[in-house]
């Protein structure tokens, strides 16, 4: 679910992403579980080398320079 609400909120604010599923990539898992401290965290983001773990618009947003999208 988090997956999805990620979705939404980068499409609400008209962000282009690239989606990399990590049940079908290895070494797309293999970076998630070293930024994630070990686990399969999804979604994971990296902004220009910023590193977002799980959804959390917030910090999301901080990583992309936007303002946080209030509801």
């Amino acid at each position: 679910s988090d997956c999805r609400r990620a979705r939404s909120w980068l499409e609400a604010r008209g962000l282009e992403y690239e989606e990399v599923d990590v049940d079908a990539d290895r070494d797309a898992a293999a970076r998630v579980r070293r930024r994630a401290h070990g686990n399969l965290t999804t979604p994971t983001f990296d902004v220009d080398g910023t590193i977002v773990v799980d959804f959390d618009a917030t910090a999301l947003a901080a990583a992309l320079g936007l303002p946080p999208m209030r509801r």
